[in-house]
């Protein structure tokens, strides 16, 4: 009688027949009336809302969200247990919580122990089967449902089908396709990585000509930074797709993860010549030339890209030193006096410019530059003071007569034409190593600030 008693007390609670299953009420109603159960301290009718708002949508909600929501509902059905360690209605709470947020050892001992107890319960046999079903345990959670062939559980029986329909279990190949597909993206966007990597294996394996699984899989791989996995992902793919072509975007990113720029430009360029105006795949290839050396390349695609987004800093820095290492220093200089002439007092602009007046060996324009800089904001005076010390160093050299006439025109002394071109003929060939790296430290005290 027991068994009947607490099925009967928990189906009246929880709300589970055909005419929940049949509801036109929309699921995101069900939440938010969960919320406002929960702020009247109606705790256990709100964990009913909130269960059913679980069974009936995609499951949008972060864990952490759900930890939030819950949290004045769990520490009531804690002290609720504390007082009352055998009652089976809280003990079933507290077993749906851990269920509501993953949590699934502990849900599933509880609900054990419920079932050790009520073994008729057709109730506690749906939530069995429900939880096997959310952790894919789909065999598992069939037989599960079994149990619910009783008089008492045919309805239960109806709405299990219902979910293992929605789960993809019992669809057939097109549904279940798109299921999986659905659930995978879903823990994409709720950065569950496990569980999204383990769905989209299953599309792989289940539906092996389906190309957006790998794609996915292959990009979420390259961001956490699992490069032999991405790999191993492409390689699959390959064995039915020598070619590969579906797969070209997520194999560029993982080449040029891969720093192996030249095969992003082998792959890229013939989508880039299909779809010339493609801003991803123009900013691909200009970055992927720029890192292999190839700067002329790269600057036949930085102009526009930097004009059509002219706040991107690290944009026009790539330009300027596509220009400086095209030996067009000039060019760079003139990008950077245009910005300045909207805003002389850009100290980060100053900077840089000092520091391609410098490498250009004009000491005197470097050092107006960096003293812009220095009589500015403490956090870049610091950095332009760094710079202008080293290269006030050159005072102190007499190694040849290129250093010391470079000092002279440090020091605002004056050189003869002929002086200042010998001396610019000495000057090593500018180092993209120094450039990135003075560069590198701008855009560090930009991004902190």
């Amino acid at each position: 009688m027991k068994g009947k008693y607490l099925a009967g007390t928990v189906l009246g609670c929880f709300f589970l027949s055909l005419s929940l299953f049949a509801s036109d009420e929309r699921p995101i109603c069900s939440y938010f009336e969960a919320l406002t159960l929960f702020q009247q301290e109606k705790f256990e009718e709100g964990l009913k809302k909130y269960y059913k708002y679980l069974l009936f949508s995609d499951p949008i909600l972060s864990v952490e969200s759900r930890k939030a929501d819950l949290q004045e509902a769990k520490a009531y059905f804690d002290a609720q247990h504390r007082r009352s360690p055998q009652d089976p209605r809280i003990r079933l709470c507290l077993s749906l919580y851990d269920r509501i947020i993953l949590d699934w050892p502990p849900a599933c001992k509880r609900l054990g122990e419920l079932l050790a107890r009520f073994q008729r319960s057709a109730m506690l046999y749906f939530f069995k089967g429900e939880y096997l079903l959310a952790q894919a345990k789909n065999d598992e959670a069939h037989t599960a449902f079994q149990k619910l062939q009783t008089a008492n559980g045919k309805k239960l029986l109806a709405f299990a089908e219902f979910l293992q329909k929605q789960h993809g279990v019992t669809a057939d190949k097109s549904e279940r396709k798109a299921v999986l597909l659905r659930k995978g993206l879903r823990h994409l966007d709720l950065f569950e990585t496990e569980d999204a990597v383990r769905v989209l294996r299953l599309v792989m394996k289940e539906f092996p000509e389906e190309p957006r699984a790998p794609h996915e899989l292959m990009d979420l791989l390259i961001r956490e930074n699992r490069l032999r996995e991405a790999e191993e992902v492409l390689a699959a793919w390959r064995k039915r797709d020598p070619d590969g072509k579906q797969l070209y975007f997520p194999e560029a990113r993982l080449r040029f993860k891969q720093e192996r720029y030249s095969e992003v430009l082998k792959i890229l360029a013939p989508v880039l010549s299909a779809d010339p105006g493609n801003a991803y795949v123009q900013f691909m290839v200009a970055e992927s030339a720029f890192m292999n050396g190839e700067y002329g390349k790269a600057l036949e695609l930085l102009p526009a890209l930097q004009e059509a987004d002219q706040e991107n800093i690290g944009l026009l820095f790539r330009r300027t030193a596509a220009l400086e290492m095209t030996d067009n220093a000039p060019g760079a200089v003139t990008l950077l006096q245009e910005k300045l002439e909207k805003n002389p007092y850009n100290i980060p602009f100053n900077i840089e410019l000092g520091g391609i007046y410098e490498r250009m060996g004009d000491l005197q324009k470097a050092r107006s530059a960096y003293l812009t800089a220095i009589n500015g904001d403490p956090t870049w005076g610091a950095l332009a003071q760094k710079r202008f010390n080293a290269m006030q160093e050159l005072k102190t050299k007499g190694q040849n007569n290129s250093d010391t006439i470079l000092a002279t025109m440090f020091l605002g002394g004056k050189a003869t034409d002929t002086e200042q071109m010998e001396a610019k003929e000495k000057l090593p060939p500018p180092s993209i190593a120094r450039i990135l790296e003075e560069q590198k430290e701008i855009l560090d005290i930009l991004s902190q600030s």
